[in-house]
């Protein structure tokens, strides 16, 4: 896939690895199981002085959010449109991505200062559920009371959705109109939030290099002008990504040079180059250089798909089953389930058969013994 305007470099040039390759082959990976380990939260009361500590750390705004109920199949068909070769979202409407300044804004945390990298746990909650609440207007729920950090505007359990949702997310994504996406959705909320977090807001639109464990990535907002209320206009050209990091000293001069990209992060502020120009050559361009659409419109092939991420999911859980406490006559019919979930697979060519399990590996031993 290559650029037909300014920029003369492949941009999506790992679409052979991208699960829209797979998707428009009719391979179906399904919904992606979104962990959630935070629903239990209410119950670790923190003290006073753990509570200092949490503030002084930067974390006190984001401490508030606690649990947020997970929509599997939305998280799942908004990871379907992004591109890692630009860290951002692919959408008909052109370009979008999750900003510094939303991630201040949603989740309450800083983003001035110097870099800190450090072994930390990840959290499990994905931001792009509530990103996309704000900014794209598909089954987005109720608002609650209007509070700070502004994802608490989505809190609370939502209904339950099946995994067919997935398929409706993904049409949905590609019908999006450009009438129907909020580009500048926080600007009714901005009297809510603490000054010290608006006086960095500039640093949304700040061209730099963000740093985490292991990992350096751009910071691309000159690819997303809209959601600043200006112009897009075709971007330039990327860096293409290194293969991944193996040695110490390579990962280093990364970050080395990222920090240094840091340092002039408010030097780097992308202004409105197109004023206010026609957008149509940016459109045409962007339509050249992208995958337009995703959803392949077959029920009965949705079906299909559906009941091979079905077995692929059985398989993977059966083949970690421990089944020696069983009755033999149990054991034989799991273990018979089993072998016609594995067939499937192979028959349908759905997945290279993976090395036999130890507890696998044991269950086939004795059932040879016993016979």
């Amino acid at each position: 896939i290559k650029s037909t305007g300014l920029a003369t470099m492949p941009v999506l040039y790992e679409q052979d690895k991208h699960v829209s390759s797979a998707i428009m082959t009719g391979q179906e990976r399904g919904v992606l199981r979104c962990q959630e380990r935070t629903s239990l939260l209410h119950h670790w009361k923190l003290t006073k002085e753990q509570i200092e500590l949490v503030d002084k750390a930067g974390f006190g705004w984001f401490r508030l959010i606690g649990s947020i109920s997970l929509n599997n199949s939305l998280i799942s068909a908004l990871v379907e449109r992004w591109r890692r070769e630009t860290n951002t979202f692919h959408f008909p409407c052109g370009e979008m991505t999750i900003t510094l300044d939303e991630v201040s804004l949603l989740l309450g945390l800083a983003v001035d200062g110097k870099p800190v990298v450090t072994s930390v746990k990840e959290r499990d909650e994905d931001p792009s559920q509530c990103w996309s609440y704000f900014h794209l207007n598909i089954d987005r729920p109720k608002r609650t009371t209007r509070q700070f950090p502004l994802a608490l505007l989505w809190k609370g359990r939502q209904q339950s959705r099946s995994k067919n949702d997935l398929f409706k997310y993904r049409k949905a994504l590609d019908d999006l109109d450009p009438s129907h996406v909020s580009w500048c959705p926080f600007e009714g909320d901005l009297d809510i939030v603490p000054q010290s977090f608006k006086d960095n807001l500039l640093l949304g639109r700040s061209r730099t290099k963000l740093i985490a464990p292991k990992v350096v990535e751009w910071h691309l907002p000159d690819r997303c002008m809209k959601q600043f209320g200006l112009c897009q206009v075709i971007p330039g050209e990327v860096p293409h990504r290194k293969s991944e990091k193996t040695h110490d000293e390579d990962l280093l001069e990364d970050m080395n040079t990222a920090d240094e990209e840091w340092m002039r992060r408010r030097e780097n502020i992308v202004e409105n180059e197109g004023g206010n120009v026609d957008e149509t050559e940016y459109m045409q361009w962007f339509n050249s250089i992208t995958v337009p659409k995703l959803h392949r419109d077959t029920s009965l092939e949705a079906d299909i798909m559906n009941v091979q991420a079905a077995i692929l999911q059985f398989d993977e859980v059966a083949s970690t089953l421990s089944l020696e406490d069983l009755h033999p006559e149990e054991r034989e019919a799991v273990e018979e389930a089993v072998m016609c979930m594995s067939n499937a697979l192979r028959v349908g060519d759905w997945y290279e058969a993976p090395p036999t399990t130890n507890k696998r590996k044991r269950r086939e031993e004795q059932t040879e013994c016993s016979e």
